[in-house]
């Protein structure tokens, strides 16, 4: 139905989004496959539920998602539970051939 990460940001990871070396930094990764889950909020509850639990143990931790900037969908639930767009990163992603843009968004 689902699938979610997290992990922390590499230092490559920080420098290309515009991290200092010293910030603890985690992204995230989240997709509903199966589009009868779509619109029924199982996505809020899902980045909600991983982004509390994250700065729970360390409030002063960044998390950060990347999604493309054509994904409406995303960028609408990710704000919805407290991200911002930070940076737009062009060519972030080969995706079915071509590149695609991404934004950075934060929650801390």
């Amino acid at each position: 139905m689902a699938y979610l990460q997290s992990y922390r940001l590499t230092t490559n990871e920080k420098k290309k989004y515009g991290y200092p070396p010293s910030k603890t930094a985690m992204g995230m990764d989240l997709f509903i496959g199966e589009v009868s889950f779509w619109n029924k909020g199982y996505g809020t509850t899902l980045v909600n539920m991983l982004t509390e639990n994250i700065i729970g143990e360390d409030p002063k931790t960044i998390v950060t998602v990347d999604p493309r900037v054509e994904n409406e969908r995303a960028i609408a639930c990710y704000k919805k539970c407290g991200f911002t767009i930070v940076k737009r990163l062009e060519k972030n992603e080969w995706h079915e051939g071509k590149w695609h843009d991404a934004y950075i968004m934060q929650k801390s």
